[in-house]
């Protein structure tokens, strides 16, 4: 299970958490939907490309993972994981909780712990990498803003 939370007097950071505690911060860019992060010894960028979202993970210049919303006015989004696609979308129209798909049925979920803080909680399978799981985590986040900024 992680947990993510926006760090104290820094909106943009975002502090991930798994069981066993402390696990990155998300440095995120307040003028674009962009993100770094250190896992492991290792550097992660989240860059936009295109509209209305194509999201890459990249380590070292190399793209670990990729997410696209399908569509303008949509809440589904394609995530691929190597050879793995999975999808991500809300569970319902009166919920912000998003549901992680694969091959048709549900493997995980990201939901808000908090309506009046950017706290969420994962439950997210093990055979999604820890670099995989924090951008999952981070596009969901990002959704999150999107449709808290359109009001």
């Amino acid at each position: 299970r992680l947990r993510a939370r926006a760090s104290a007097g820094r909106a943009d950071r975002v502090t991930m958490e798994d069981d066993g505690g402390g696990l990155t911060t998300i440095r995120t860019s307040s003028w674009k939907e962009a993100a770094t992060f250190d896992l492991d010894g290792r550097s992660y960028t989240v860059r936009k490309v295109g509209w209305p979202g194509f999201f890459t993970l990249r380590q070292d210049g190399t793209e670990v993972a990729s997410a696209r919303k399908l569509g303008w006015f949509s809440s589904r989004i394609e995530l691929r994981v190597g050879r793995s696609t999975y999808g991500i979308k809300l569970r319902s129209i009166f919920s912000s909780t998003y549901e992680l798909r694969h091959r048709g049925r549900k493997v995980g979920s990201i939901r808000s712990t908090s309506w009046w803080t950017r706290r969420a909680e994962a439950d997210l399978p093990d055979e999604l990498a820890p670099d995989a799981k924090v951008f999952t985590v981070w596009i969901v986040l990002a959704m999150w803003k999107r449709a808290e900024s359109a009001g």
